[in-house]
C-alpha cells in the first residue's frame, strides 16, 4: 500500500485518535515493518528486543473476518524471527473490539494514561490502555 492508501484506510477506520496523513505514513514506512491484507494493514516497529504496534486498520466492511488476527499473527512471526521477546501497544480504553482481539493474544494491561485520546468535541478525552504481550509465552 502507498502512504495515501494507508491513510485513506486510516480515514475510514478511525476518527479518534486523528487519522495520520500520507506525510506521517511516508515518515514511519521508512523505520517500520508494514502487514499488509486487502483493506487492512498493521504498522509496528522493532526496537532492540521489543515490538510496538503503532497501529492496525482494517475496513469497516471486512471486520468480523479475522483479518486482524491474520495481521497480529504475521507481526508475531516476524518479530519472532527478529529475535522480539515482547510486544507492546496502546490501545483506547473504550475500543472494546481491539481489546477483545489483543485479549486473545494474551496481551495484559501494564498501565494507563489518562486523556489520552482527545475526542472529536473535546467534551471528552479517553485513557489509553498500555497493553504488553510476552512472545516467549504466547508461542510455546
Amino acid at each position: 500500500m502507498t502512504p495515501e492508501e494507508l491513510s485513506t484506510l486510516h480515514h475510514k477506520c478511525f476518527l479518534q485518535p486523528r487519522p495520520w496523513s500520507p506525510n506521517e505514513f511516508r515518515q514511519l514506512l521508512g523505520s517500520c515493518f508494514l502487514v499488509e491484507r486487502s483493506n487492512a494493514f498493521l504498522l509496528g516497529r522493532f526496537i532492540f528486543d521489543d515490538a510496538e504496534i503503532l497501529t492496525l486498520a482494517v475496513s469497516p466492511r471486512e471486520r468480523r473476518k479475522g483479518v486482524a488476527s491474520l495481521l497480529v499473527k504475521e507481526f508475531f512471526l516476524k518479530a519472532t524471527e527478529q529475535g522480539i521477546k515482547r510486544v507492546t501497544l496502546e490501545v483506547a480504553e473504550d475500543n472494546l473490539p481491539a481489546l477483545a482481539l489483543y485479549n486473545s493474544f494474551h496481551f495484559i494491561n501494564i498501565g494507563r494514561r489518562e486523556k489520552y485520546y482527545k475526542s472529536i468535541n473535546q467534551q471528552k478525552n479517553v485513557a489509553a490502555l498500555v497493553l504488553s504481550c510476552d512472545l516467549l509465552l504466547t508461542n510455546q
